[in-house]
């Protein structure tokens, strides 16, 4: 049976139909539904290649353009399921894109602290950006990195910090890095909130066709009672 809707956020996953190219792990709940959309496609597709089965289930409804009605339930799960696993690996690349800018970012603004905290003290350091904590908001992050390279760049302090390595040059470098992160962290949200809507979609797809499959399969069982080798051929 087809499971209900899983919650978004799962790890990238390989289908059925996936495409060669795109390697992909799956979860134990995507595999679930892979699962089950195989079992629903071999469902269908065995009704419709018996015409034995279709004269049987005509009467309770299941002639052969309800059967393909089905079959078109099953391919639209099946490219919704596709179009979830996809968002959700390209999320996945941005989201480690952005935070190996995000330790990279982090890297330089705790050495240019370091190399600030040797030199300056008290309202001198404060004014650089090295007294406190290291912000843990990433908005809040980003301008104090900003603000504290901005204030490196000007005298008095410019020439020592460059006699420490922090030269104009390598703090502009620095600012540039925050802008490099700013635009990957909105890159990696809009992929997120494609994932979830990509769940969303998938899991009402996949929702329609288990409601077709259960329907299916209840008036199968029921309608095939006298014809056990049919019943096995559906598996019902």
């Amino acid at each position: 049976m087809i499971p209900d809707a899983i919650a978004p956020g799962g790890t990238p996953s390989a289908t059925p139909v996936a495409p060669a190219d795109t390697p992909q792990v799956r979860s134990k709940q995507d595999q679930q539904l892979a699962d089950a959309l195989a079992d629903a496609h071999n469902l269908i597709k065995a009704a419709l290649d018996s015409p034995a089965l279709i004269e049987v289930l005509s009467p309770a409804g299941y002639d052969e353009a309800e059967l393909n009605a089905g079959l078109a339930l099953w391919a639209a799960a099946q490219e919704k399921y596709d179009a979830r696993q996809t968002a959700d690996a390209e999320c996945a690349q941005t989201k480690a894109d952005r935070d190996k800018l995000l330790n990279e970012m982090r890297a330089e603004f705790m050495a240019y602290r370091v190399a600030v905290q040797v030199d300056y003290k008290g309202v001198e350091r404060a004014a650089l950006g090295a007294s406190g904590r290291v912000p843990g908001d990433l908005e809040r992050l980003q301008t104090s990195i900003r603000a504290a390279y901005a204030a490196g760049q000007k005298d008095p302090y410019a020439a020592k910090l460059a006699k420490s390595g922090f030269t104009i040059v390598r703090l502009q470098k620095g600012v540039a890095g925050v802008a490099l992160f700013s635009a990957s962290d909105t890159l990696f949200k809009q992929h997120d909130r494609a994932v979830t809507d990509a769940t969303a979609t998938r899991d009402k797809a996949a929702g329609e066709l288990k409601a077709w499959v259960a329907k299916f399969r209840k008036l199968a069982k029921s309608n095939l009672q006298d014809h056990p080798s049919l019943r096995a051929k559906l598996g019902v």
